[in-house]
C-alpha cells in the first residue's frame, strides 16, 4: 500500500463507511406528491426501509442499507433528491470543557 492509500471499506464526504446503513430524507417532486406512496414502494424495491412519511411536506425519512441501494433509490421515479442525515453529539451541559 502506497503512502495516502486507506485499507477497509470505502467512505463518503462525511468520513463515514460508504457500506453503512445511513439514515436519509428523501424529497419528492412537487407533481408526485398525490402519489408518494408509490414513491415509498419504489424506495422499498431498492432496499430502502421507510420509516416515516410526511405526504403534505413531501418528504420521506428512512434508512439506505448501503451506498450501492442508496445509489439505486435516487433513480426511483418521483424523487427529487436524497439526503444523509448527520448525527452530531453534544456533550451534557454540565460536562467539564475538554
Amino acid at each position: 500500500m502506497s503512502p495516502g492509500e486507506q485499507s477497509g471499506a470505502p467512505s463518503s464526504p462525511d468520513g463515514a463507511n460508504a457500506n453503512a446503513p445511513r439514515q436519509v430524507v428523501v424529497t419528492v417532486e412537487t407533481q408526485y406528491q398525490s402519489h408518494i406512496a408509490e414513491v415509498c414502494d419504489g424506495l422499498t424495491r431498492t432496499g430502502v426501509v421507510v420509516e416515516q412519511v410526511m405526504t403534505e411536506l413531501g418528504m420521506i425519512t428512512g434508512t439506505a442499507p448501503d451506498a450501492q441501494r442508496l445509489a439505486a433509490a435516487s433513480s426511483v421515479e418521483g424523487v427529487a433528491s436524497i439526503d444523509i442525515t448527520i448525527e452530531h453529539h453534544l456533550p451534557p451541559p454540565d460536562a467539564p470543557v475538554q
